[in-house]
């Protein structure tokens, strides 16, 4: 029990469980969406957002055959030397048959709070810029290197004055960074604060 490891542990008080049961996709999957006309697009980062487009686009998320989708834990305890397990907890953890990779129910409200604020300039936008944030969301998925160039683009945002030019060699940014030059200030840095949160929520 001198490990230091667990002497961490009792320092930053983390709580500590043991995975029991797994819950696995018995074969592969594949999520289809598509939007149409006067259709619309939900997008989740711990909430939904909804808004409409009017132009036709698919998207398609594979789910691979031995993919944990979720899992059922035991707490485990270590105190006065020693180590337990908590197999009796309260009854409001025997009530969640599984936890799944997210926040808790707890926090959700404030969450989506957060959610709400930070992207709060989506609602107010025309369904072709719409259209072009989500292919190139939808691009930066599929490419870290296009993820960190887009974040630190928009990340410098705000540091720069009225003449800063939002430029990129890569093809799948360039439609919206020309889009974003174009735009009046004032909503360039809500798009850029809102485009910031939707990636951080991906990286």
């Amino acid at each position: 029990m001198d490990h230091s490891f667990i002497r961490q542990l009792q320092r930053t008080n983390i709580h500590l469980y043991v995975v029991t049961e797994i819950l696995e996709a018995s074969e592969e999957a594949v999520y289809k969406e598509s939007t149409k006309a006067d259709g619309g697009f939900k997008a989740k980062f711990y909430a939904t957002l909804c808004t409409q487009s009017n132009r036709e686009d698919k998207q398609s998320i594979v789910i691979p055959k031995g993919c944990t989708l979720a899992f059922r834990t035991i707490p485990l305890h270590i105190r006065d030397g020693a180590w337990d397990l908590d197999y009796f907890p309260a009854e409001s953890v025997r009530k969640m048959a599984y936890v799944a990779d997210g926040p808790s129910t707890g926090k959700l409200q404030e969450v989506m709070t957060e959610v709400q604020y930070s992207c709060r300039i989506f609602p107010e936008l025309s369904p072709d810029l719409l259209l072009i944030i989500l292919n190139t969301v939808k691009a930066v998925m599929r490419d870290k290197n296009l993820l960190q160039e887009l974040r630190q683009k928009m990340e410098e945002v705000p540091e720069q004055d009225d003449g800063y030019q939002l430029e990129t060699e890569s093809p799948d940014l360039k439609d919206l960074c020309s889009t974003l030059q174009h735009s009046p200030r004032d909503h360039l840095l809500q798009l850029a604060e809102g485009i910031t949160y939707v990636l951080d929520a991906l990286h």
